[in-house]
């Protein structure tokens, strides 16, 4: 199975790429390095107690199994997504980790992150049996409630998946395509 473009190092989603957001008229297109300092500031303000840092970003963008899309609204960074696409061998599956997904906290409730997750969805379904998946600490309970609204299955619990960064299991969420 090819991997969809997307995912290929140097894909750049349309310009026109938009969603209509309530009254929000939102924009989503691949992140690059001049939004990394925006995405830093939503991403404290997301995960005040373990955010990612400047180094980590820079890493993921480098990274060619990893791609990044911001969405935009009046020309202003209103959230972020972050995903790994990889080839599961043992699924004879297309993978695609969410690695990192938040909105601002001016823009929340909106249906932002949902319309981010949808862009994400509306392009592995030319790619049967896709796989999203993605990990979340057991008690947030906000960010189950919004996967499982979004059509993800708890599917395992993970114990000690984040390591000395929290003394709380995770949870497996997926979604396939």
């Amino acid at each position: 199975m090819n991997s969809p473009d997307f995912f290929r190092p140097g894909w750049v989603a349309p310009k026109n790429t938009s969603v209509s957001v309530d009254d929000l008229r939102v924009r989503i297109c691949m992140m690059d390095r001049t939004d990394i300092q925006r995405v830093l500031e939503i991403e404290e303000e997301a995960f005040p107690l373990f955010p990612w840092t400047k180094d980590e970003f820079d890493r993921m963008l480098l990274d060619e199994t990893v791609q990044s899309a911001v969405a935009i609204e009046s020309a202003e960074i209103i959230g972020y997504l972050i995903y790994d696409f990889r080839k599961e061998i043992e699924k004879a599956a297309d993978y695609i980790e969410l690695l990192n997904i938040a909105v601002d906290i001016g823009h929340r409730g909106k249906h932002v992150g949902s319309k981010m997750v949808e862009f994400l969805v509306d392009r592995c379904k030319s790619y049967p049996d896709s796989l999203i998946a993605l990990s979340v600490r057991v008690g947030n309970e906000q960010a189950r409630g919004f996967f499982e609204k979004n059509g993800f299955e708890e599917t395992e619990e993970e114990p000690d998946k984040f390591g000395s960064l929290s003394n709380e299991n995770a949870v497996r969420v997926e979604r396939i395509v």
